[in-house]
């Protein structure tokens, strides 16, 4: 099985690479390769080793509650933090002096890879199932945990037709802490135990408000603000459409990826859209403000009347995390095309939290926001409500430690 499944890998890194070294990944390819080989500090003996792998920068700031409640308990323990993402590598950096690029799930490398780091416990979040990498981690003892665990609708159909992959596969796992039953009910139908099997939240929901005392960012007061937040390509300008017109709002629009900025200034340009930078001084009439700065969208959602979620107006992405702006207290609208956040999705929605509309409905949601504001949410209640994952995961893992 590990040959056939690394010659398929091999194609499949054959079949990418023209593309990857014109994308966003050239800067890192030569790690994803392992032609460039990460910096990993000798293992000291005293010391409890813990690799936590995430993907990109939502999954790598879901952790930093879970890494809080590590310390509290095991006060030496060295973390160190993989991402696939250059974003997720940024956010690591804050929570991790030890981190590094996951390099592609070769046999040859992960060998290398697991028996340098030599962790004692291995903690993976949300999704990321690499074969050769469980199956190295496995053959050194090492715990392997995943937390905020799920599965997509795709995924689990995927699997299901490859019952005989999966099945291995998910046997590598000593436990699964998942975010909602329905992700519990399809990791047993492809074949893991119950006993392995613990439903404990989503540790999204548990990321802190961090608000930053930035005196540079320059918001408008004339109008109510709506923030557009997490914007991908073409988005942006599918948004703008419907709702620029709208004389009595200011709009806040932060696109996902920073290497976008000056694309979407073109583009505000090209619509005579008037705007201006968050840093900038500005007139006072401007119908945009362009977010160019990383790690300032709790700021932008705290000046908020409303929120309008990107990533979830096109198909392709599968949404973001509607909670970072909802436990604000603010009203949250989201597209059609929420389906990589279907545990947020549906915890929200028991509370009332959040609302779910078509594009060409966004003009009219806006104004009657407008004329008739919902209630501020209380963050007391979302707080009892929906968070504690983290909490309840490591409750968990240290019974298997």
């Amino acid at each position: 099985m590990r040959i056939v499944y690394d010659l398929i890998l091999a194609l499949w890194v054959v079949l990418i690479s023209p593309n990857a070294f014109r994308s966003k990944y050239r800067k890192i390819i030569l790690y994803k390769l392992g032609l460039k080989k990460p910096e990993i500090v000798p293992k000291k003996k005293a010391k409890f080793r813990i690799w936590i792998h995430a993907v990109s920068l939502g999954e790598t700031k879901a952790t930093k509650t879970l890494i809080d409640e590590i310390k509290n308990d095991y006060k030496n323990a060295e973390i160190i933090i993989s991402t696939t993402t250059q974003t997720g590598q940024n956010e690591a950096k804050k929570l991790s002096e030890h981190t590094f690029f996951l390099p592609i799930d070769f046999s040859w490398l992960m060998k290398g890879l697991v028996k340098r780091i030599d962790p004692d416990l291995f903690i993976l979040v949300e999704t990321d199932f690499w074969y050769n990498l469980l199956s190295e981690l496995k053959k050194n003892q090492t715990k392997i945990i995943l937390v905020n665990g799920k599965i997509s609708s795709n995924s689990y159909n995927n699997f299901k037709k490859f019952k005989s992959f999966a099945t291995p596969l998910f046997s590598k796992i000593d436990l699964f802490c998942l975010q909602s039953d329905v992700d519990k009910a399809r990791f047993q139908e492809l074949g893991v135990p119950e006993r392995k099997l613990s439903v404990t939240g989503n540790m999204k929901f548990d990321s802190k408000n961090m608000l930053q005392n930035t005196h540079s960012l320059r918001f408008p007061l004339q109008k109510k603000l709506v923030t557009i937040a997490l914007t991908h390509e073409s988005e942006e300008e599918l948004i703008l459409s419907e709702i620029a017109h709208l004389n009595s709002f200011s709009f806040l629009l932060a696109p996902r990826h920073p290497e976008r900025f000056l694309k979407i200034a073109k583009l505000l340009k090209k619509k005579n859209i008037p705007f201006r930078t968050i840093t900038e001084e500005g007139a006072g009439e401007e119908k945009v403000i362009l977010i160019n700065k990383m790690g300032v969208m709790d700021e932008c959602y705290s000046h908020s009347f409303a929120v309008i979620m990107g990533g979830s107006f096109i198909s392709h992405v599968g949404g973001h995390n509607i909670y970072e702006a909802a436990r604000h207290g603010i009203p949250v609208l989201y597209g059609p095309y929420m389906h990589k956040q279907e545990s947020i999705v549906n915890s929200l929605k028991k509370h009332n939290i959040g609302t779910q509309i078509p594009l060409s409905l966004l003009s009219n949601t806006l104004e009657n926001l407008l004329k008739a504001p919902t209630r501020k949410l209380s963050t007391e209640i979302l707080k009892t409500k929906v968070e504690g994952a983290s909490k309840r995961s490591w409750n968990l893992i240290k019974q298997h430690l």
